[in-house]
């Protein structure tokens, strides 16, 4: 026992004598390597901080790998648009759900938080453009009755966790870009929170963040694409970019197939088997099983988004449910035009826009109101960016830095 505060007696002697000479190398990236850079060795920028990519709350990570991308059972519509070809895609995060109604009711409560406050970018037209078109229940089905999906299905508690519908590509874009800045700037707060000897990581950008945090909604600038800089909008992403998260997007149209089949070579839809129903005679997936019988995968319209079993890479409802927005423009000639390492298409607007295919962005899955060979993991179809539709909602994409 003596032996102990005698030995902490001195090494306190020692810290008070020596000053913070003795952690320096440990706090301050002091020490050897700052003397090896003094000799004019090569070592780098010391005080760096690192770098580990949390998962975003409820996302999940998608290995990257090579697989074979395109249909995976007879091509029944003839299109021709879909042949098999290796393709190699990077790791990425993506939402093991749809986005829920409730999700994008945040958003939309911090745009019009912001539009009130005189935001010049975040206006309430701006506002108007991504609030859900409730009457696509009424406009896509003839003599339907839809008055309770109109008038309840976003605005209704009981509607909380099921997809979102009724948003545009467009809409879904700016949802990512907004999406973007929430979580960095959440994240620089809760970096330059705490205190004490050894709490590490603090942000080192000066910029005040406390109008962009307390603040509902912003631009993005070069990072998100939304807007262009703080004299467009009063929430900007203040995080500096050595410690910033990546943007959220859309999946591009490889990145989503390849998610859907869980890593599954050439199956046909998500949980790996060519059949629709389980053992037990139970659907596997929410879509129109039969002429007329909506109701038969027990749910007549769309479903909550953790319905039904996920698939092996943990993510809910990739063929059914509503159908998802994805990067990609549509062209029936994918696979000559892209390369075979991590695919996208799209049109230069400038360039292409009299293409008839401009305009068009690919939709995958399959939704509520689809037969089963919409669900089919190698299925291609589109729709206009700024249409709003009951079957189509969409989840989100990160990219994986050093992955």
């Amino acid at each position: 026992m003596k032996k102990s505060v005698l030995g902490l007696t001195l090494m306190a002697l020692l810290f008070l004598s020596s000053g913070c000479s003795m952690f320096e190398g440990f706090l301050g990236g002091g020490g050897k390597e700052q003397a090896l850079i003094d000799e004019g060795q090569l070592l780098g920028v010391l005080d760096r901080e690192g770098w580990y990519q949390e998962l975003p709350y409820g996302m999940v990570q998608i290995p990257g790998g090579t697989f074979y991308m395109g249909q995976a059972d007879e091509d029944v519509a003839a299109s021709q648009i879909n042949f098999n070809r290796q393709i190699t895609v990077s790791s990425f995060f993506m939402d093991a759900e749809e986005i829920t109604n409730n999700e994008y009711r945040q958003f939309l409560y911090h745009i019009a938080d912001l539009a009130e406050k005189g935001d010049r970018y975040y206006t309430r037209e701006l506002l108007a453009s991504v609030v859900p078109n409730p009457n696509v229940w009424d406009q896509e089905f003839t003599y339907h009755y839809g008055d309770r999906m109109t008038q309840y299905y976003f605005e209704h508690s009981a509607f909380d966790d099921y997809p979102v519908v009724g948003v545009s590509w467009d809409a879904a874009e700016k949802f990512s870009a907004w999406r973007t800045i929430f979580l960095n700037n959440g994240q620089q707060a809760k970096n330059e929170g705490g205190g004490g000897l050894f709490s590490f990581g603090k942000n080192k950008n000066q910029a005040d963040p406390a109008g962009a945090i307390g603040g509902p909604l912003g631009a993005t600038g070069s990072q998100g694409g939304a807007a262009s800089g703080p004299e467009a909008s009063t929430f900007v992403d203040t995080s500096p970019i050595e410690s910033r998260y990546p943007n959220f997007r859309l999946p591009t149209e490889a990145e989503w197939e390849y998610a859907a089949r869980g890593g599954k070579e050439i199956v046909k839809y998500p949980w790996g088997g060519p059949y629709i129903r389980n053992r037990d005679g139970c659907f596997l997936a929410n879509f129109k099983p039969g002429r007329g019988a909506y109701a038969d995968d027990g749910y007549p319209y769309t479903a909550p988004v953790n319905s039904f079993l996920p698939n092996p890479f943990n993510l809910y409802n990739m063929a059914g449910n509503v159908a998802e927005w994805v990067r990609d423009d549509f062209s029936p000639v994918y696979n000559p035009l892209v390369w075979d390492l991590n695919p996208m298409f799209t049109y230069d607007s400038l360039e292409e826009s009299r293409s008839p295919h401009f305009g068009k962005k690919v939709v995958r899955g399959g939704a509520w109101n689809d037969i089963s060979y919409y669900l089919q993991t190698g299925t291609r179809t589109f729709e206009y960016r700024d249409v709003a539709s009951a079957s189509i909602g969409f989840r989100c994409a990160m990219d994986y830095l050093g992955q």
